[in-house]
């Protein structure tokens, strides 16, 4: 595709037919989904370089020299740093989830990636949020509640 010269850097035009009807995904962020025509078809495109950005910026990914990673500290345990890696073939399905829930979004993909429930409190948050029901992900117990229900008992 080649760039539209007579567009501006905000209508992200990427095709020479495209027109500022042909912008923007509701409820998305037309930097990130963004349609385009081109020989008369209709097309959505999704920048991965601005939806990292976009998640790194928020602080729900992070980068090292080993990867991608989703952050899910406290996720499924208090005071435990955590992250689950993040292939880059799955960018796309990380940022739909945080455009449908901000606050728990990401998380939730961490929650589906291990098949486990998150701690006692987190499960609580993310249900009354009423976005996303866990009890239909078929996840496995969070067992750092039952040793910590067992250790509070005595």
């Amino acid at each position: 595709m080649t760039e539209n010269s007579e567009c501006t850097d905000e209508d992200f035009c990427v095709a020479p037919e495209c027109t500022d009807e042909d912008f923007g995904v509701a409820p998305k962020n037309p930097a990130i989904y963004f349609k385009y025509t081109h020989d008369g078809k209709e097309y959505v495109d999704f920048s991965h370089n601005r939806a990292l950005a976009a998640l790194l910026m928020e602080e729900k990914v992070w980068c090292s020299d080993k990867g991608l990673f989703v952050m899910c500290n406290d996720v499924f345990a208090w005071a435990c740093a955590d992250c689950e890696p993040l292939p880059f073939d799955k960018l796309q399905e990380v940022y739909d989830m945080y455009v449908k829930d901000p606050n728990w979004g990401p998380e939730v993909w961490c929650i589906q990636q291990r098949k486990h429930m998150p701690q006692s409190p987190v499960a609580k948050a993310i249900k009354e949020g009423g976005i996303w029901d866990l009890d239909t992900m078929g996840l496995e117990p969070n067992v750092y509640d039952e040793y910590l229900r067992t250790r509070t008992q005595t």
